[in-house]
């Protein structure tokens, strides 16, 4: 079941969706702050860049989202086999079971990271035009 929800990911391409949806957020933020620049503090100002900044960083790592969200289907996987194995043992608290834990704690905390995806990335990081930046292949 993780292989085919893992495959379907891969192939929906879903990033180019993410990508627009947040392209729509952010240009409703710039829409937002600029009736209101005239007016606003210079707090307000920096304040309102900021979460626009935030949303345009969240739009380029798209890609990145659907590539961890790929990585932790299949670490659930690997996880679920190894607590079964255990399980089937009767050992509900071995390491194995430990590490299998903490390495799903990891890969969530990690789900919408670009920075994950650059440090894991093997080949070289590219821009593609509708998904942000990517691992090229």
């Amino acid at each position: 079941m993780c292989d085919l929800i893992a495959n379907k990911l891969t192939k929906a391409e879903l990033e180019k969706g993410l990508y627009e949806m947040r392209s729509t957020e952010i240009a409703s933020y710039i829409k937002d702050y600029n009736s209101t620049v005239s007016t606003a503090t210079e707090k307000d100002k920096n304040k309102a860049f900021q979460e626009i900044y935030e949303k345009y960083l969240t739009m380029q790592s798209s890609n990145a989202f659907v590539v961890q969200a790929v990585k932790a289907i299949k670490g659930v996987k690997v996880a679920h086999s190894t607590m079964k194995k255990e399980v089937e043992k009767n050992k509900f608290t071995s390491d194995e079971i430990v590490s299998a834990i903490g390495k799903l704690n990891d890969l969530a905390s990690h789900i919408d990271d670009l920075e994950a995806l650059m440090v894991s990335c093997e080949t070289e990081i590219g821009f593609k035009k509708g998904t942000g930046i990517v691992c090229m292949p």
